[in-house]
């Protein structure tokens, strides 16, 4: 929303942000979770510049897919097709948008995935010829186990495997949750998530 508060005197959050680029359109695009500190509006919000460090021109927020959008990600193909990541439906569920061509709204293409799991945090990557998304579950502020989950497209089906953590606090994700998988050497897999 873009005034301070609403009607029940909640102030804004902004969560999440995840910067894109668009080779088309030549812009970085950013989006972010959308909410009031009581968590009643989960929205997604668009943001675009000509610089990845901004300023970034703010263009408005809404439910994508008229569907609830929390913790989210972007995720870029190979392609150059871009896909939006949200945990909605109160968190049960992760939906995967297609993104239009300038990245700036959803094409209308989109899948539920992970249904009924209550994943959050996702995190997506493709190694080879798989995708990956390493997601949280939802436990509030306390620390839980990391799941990966697998797919043979961006879109899904998505399908939750195990957690991908090992060593001391593993079961905890060391404390944190994910939020962005860095590939350092991806042709031979090796990522930092």
């Amino acid at each position: 929303s873009d005034s301070s508060t609403n009607s029940t005197g909640n102030t804004p959050v902004l969560e999440r942000p995840k910067v894109i680029y668009n080779d088309s359109t030549k812009k970085y695009v950013m989006w972010m979770h959308i909410d009031y500190s009581d968590y009643s509006l989960a929205n997604a919000g668009v943001a675009i510049s000509d610089n990845p460090t901004g300023p970034f021109k703010y263009l408005g927020n809404k439910r994508p897919n008229s569907a609830m959008s929390r913790d989210m990600t972007l995720y870029k193909d190979d392609d150059g097709k871009a896909y939006l990541f949200s945990s909605s439906e109160e968190n049960a569920t992760m939906y995967v948008s297609l993104l239009s061509n300038d990245y700036l709204s959803q094409s209308g293409t989109y899948k539920r995935n992970l249904i009924n799991q209550s994943r959050e945090a996702p995190a997506v990557f493709k190694y080879n010829v798989k995708y990956y998304m390493i997601s949280s579950a939802c436990t509030g502020w306390a620390a839980n186990e990391a799941k990966y989950a697998t797919a043979n497209s961006p879109i899904g089906p998505w399908t939750l495997i195990s957690n991908p953590c090992v060593g001391t606090n593993a079961s905890t994700t060391f404390g944190g949750q994910s939020t962005y998988v860095l590939p350092i050497d991806a042709k031979n897999g090796k990522f930092i998530f």
